[in-house]
């Protein structure tokens, strides 16, 4: 059998443009707002479940699976990618003979083309960068025997990611038909299985401009510190002063240090104060390398100060719903506790209250008038020393 994919690619792309375009447009209107970008490219094979618009899905008397064939690349942005797909199979038909008295089962070439837009959910129910699940709208071209076919379709999908790069692909497709030509299929599932490669672009992350500043004040900090170390202790000069009594000297001692004490304290604050929070992406209860590098430095200051005891408050940005932002808060909460006592801090030294989202802030309280910039600052873990 003459197998005619090659010739029909023009005509594929001059039937489909429209439809690509459409599509397009959705969904770069849609992830122009995000941070995060990602290029994957999936291959695997596929099972073909021809309903012809009357039944439900997995009927395996049904499936096609002969010479199975997918491959699709996707552009995402955080919660949205736009992907194109393209698909082989091979169908047999029962079709009317040339004379119109019987039936003659013929194979034929089946060839589609498909470009989707997808909602990743997952953060909704899982806290890891592992699992992908999304589900996803778009369109679809086909062609078999001798007419084509576009559809409107449904799909959903689950990816695995072993590392970074390499990961596990299942999707389930529902096409429905909107312009036939093909007696022969019309509504048809597609289940797809492949492997996945991802790269995934190299960003400059912007921090708010109050964290940049504090690398300045941080200097400073440090400057102070050290300062404070080169003290001599007030004890050793009463105790050099013949003319006191005893009493006096132990009195005079105690407030000497309380002094010493007190203005040791109010550095550290400073300190951390000029460190800043912790910021975190949109959806996410992760952290960078970079606000991993503040907390280290917070471990560092306090180290010997068992005493001191930390408050942590969390909170999140006003894009989401009253209960996501409560969970996404309290999960950024536990991750910032957890590296801390991780690092050496015993749980008394540690007091945290997740807030949510931060009601006295204005940006907050009108919603609609934040920038992302505005946004950026609001996801975020305050650190400061409890007095």
């Amino acid at each position: 059998m003459k197998n005619t994919n090659l010739f029909l690619i023009p005509k594929i792309i001059l039937d489909i443009k429209t439809m690509f375009c459409l599509a397009f447009i959705f969904t770069i209107s849609t992830v122009s707002a995000q941070d995060e970008t990602t290029f994957s490219f999936t291959a695997g094979t596929n099972i073909i479940d021809n309903s012809n618009g009357t039944d439900s899905p997995w009927d395996v008397d049904r499936f096609e699976f002969k010479n199975p064939f997918f491959i699709e690349a996707e552009f995402r942005r955080k919660n949205w990618g736009l992907a194109f797909m393209a698909t082989t199979n091979n169908f047999e038909l029962t079709r009317l003979n040339e004379a119109g008295d019987g039936f003659v089962v013929n194979s034929y070439d089946f060839f589609s083309l498909n470009i989707t837009n997808k909602f990743y959910i997952d953060h909704y129910y899982f806290d890891t960068k592992s699992v992908d699940i999304y589900v996803g709208v778009g369109f679809g071209y086909h062609d078999i025997a001798e007419g084509k076919a576009m559809t409107a379709n449904l799909s959903l999908g689950f990816n695995y990611w072993f590392t970074d790069a390499l990961g596990v692909s299942l999707q389930a497709i529902g096409n429905k038909r909107i312009v036939n030509e093909v007696l022969y299929v019309g509504n048809y599932y597609q289940y797809n299985l492949g492997v996945s490669y991802r790269i995934k672009a190299k960003k400059k992350r912007v921090q708010p401009e109050e964290v940049k500043a504090s690398e300045v004040e941080n200097e400073e900090a440090e400057i102070k510190v050290e300062a404070v170390d080169e003290i001599v202790p007030v004890a050793e000069v009463i105790t050099a002063t013949p003319n006191l009594e005893d009493k006096d000297l132990k009195t005079q001692d105690a407030d000497a240090e309380s002094s010493i004490q007190k203005t040791a304290q109010d550095i550290l604050t400073d300190e951390i104060e000029a460190i800043g929070p912790v910021y975190f992406e949109k959806n996410s209860s992760y952290f960078g390398a970079s606000e991993k590098s503040k907390l280290n430095r917070i471990v560092n200051l306090l180290k010997d100060n068992k005493e001191i005891t930390i408050r942590l408050d969390s909170y999140t940005d006003a894009s989401g719903t009253d209960a996501y932002n409560k969970y996404l808060s309290d999960r950024r909460l536990d991750r910032v506790t957890k590296h801390l006592i991780n690092r050496g801090f015993k749980v008394s030294m540690v007091k945290g209250v997740s807030h949510g989202v931060d009601t006295n802030n204005s940006c907050n309280a009108e919603h609609t008038s934040c920038t992302e910039q505005e946004h950026a600052k609001q996801r975020r873990v305050e650190i400061t020393i409890e007095k």
